[in-house]
């Protein structure tokens, strides 16, 4: 089994496009549409590395500082990239 990581991007289509893309390089991909969700699954299972939607920047201090995912890299993926993502 690969190592697990989170997606968060409030496009749904976005974090489809993704998802199949980590999924295709092995890793097991979970997906939130915001915060809450995210923070509820990262609770709920072992996070390796976090992507965010570059718009969710305000997140990315949040999930830093939030004890559960501190240590947690976290990727930040801009308009029209696809992220490569070595864990």
């Amino acid at each position: 089994m690969g190592k697990t990581i989170l997606v968060v991007h409030p496009e749904r289509h976005m974090l489809r496009l993704i998802e199949v893309d980590l999924r295709r390089e092995g890793y097991v991909v979970l997906t939130a549409a915001d915060a809450r969700e995210a923070l509820r699954l990262i609770q709920a299972h072992r996070v390796d590395r976090i992507v965010l939607d570059w718009m969710l920047t305000e997140l990315q201090a949040a999930l830093q500082s939030h004890p559960a995912t501190q240590g947690i890299p976290i990727t930040i993926v801009q308009p029209g990239a696809r992220p490569r993502v070595a864990v």
